[in-house]
């Protein structure tokens, strides 16, 4: 991993980064993600790797908006991916995955955010 300040946006290096949680999300028809302020909140980086062929599902498809906050005059911003496609993203940015209509959509997720460092028994938080 870089040292330094690798990712500006977050005024956070790489080295001070530890993995939070790994999830495996699985949408079927009539589910999905639209939440008008979801965000990955108390994260730091994001990444979502789509695990399905897009041809597994009708719909599902994973977007971010312009801006973040309320979704009003903003525009979605689609991103076409494949299997073994990842985006990665600050986690406070507002994004969705959009109503799967028929199929089953697969994904995996994995969220960053500051390391804590073992101290015995105990974790401190390095923030």
């Amino acid at each position: 991993m870089r040292s330094q300040k690798d990712f500006p946006e977050t005024g956070v290096a790489t080295s001070e980064l530890s993995i939070r949680c790994v999830e495996f999300h699985t949408y079927t028809a009539g589910g999905g993600l639209m939440s008008l302020v979801h965000r990955d909140r108390g994260s730091v980086l994001t990444l979502s790797v789509l695990l399905s062929s897009p041809a597994a599902c009708e719909g599902g498809e994973f977007i971010t908006w312009t801006r973040d906050g309320t979704r009003d005059g903003t525009e979605k911003v689609h991103h076409g991916m494949q299997r073994g496609d990842g985006i990665f993203f600050h986690s406070e940015k507002t994004h969705n995955v959009e109503m799967v209509t028929s199929g089953r959509r697969h994904s995996l997720v994995i969220e960053l955010w500051r390391s804590c460092r073992a101290t015995g028994r105990e974790a401190e938080i390095t923030a």
